[in-house]
């Protein structure tokens, strides 16, 4: 029996863009935090990992992993294949 209180296995490959709603937001010049950051960042890369933006902006990659999911539950971004033309 596997344990419902085992850790999530962590992707910190997992590729993300902005969706048009996260952009809107990403945009909005009055706006900082560190969620703001990655969604500025995504505004400049289009598509990026949770690593790379762990590296690039300095957070650790379990705060940007949690920040994706956040932002993937509100619609800010969505999850594709890093190689996925967008």
């Amino acid at each position: 029996m596997i344990s419902p209180f085992r850790k999530q296995q962590r992707d910190y490959n997992a590729a993300y863009t902005l969706t048009p709603m996260g952009k809107q937001k990403a945009d909005d010049a009055m706006a900082s935090g560190p969620i703001y950051d990655v969604l500025n960042y995504l505004s400049e890369h289009s598509v990026s990992t949770v690593s790379e933006i762990s590296q690039e902006k300095g957070y650790p990659a379990k705060n940007i992993e949690h920040f994706m999911r956040k932002l993937e539950k509100q619609g800010y971004v969505t999850r594709v294949d890093k190689g996925e033309d967008i």
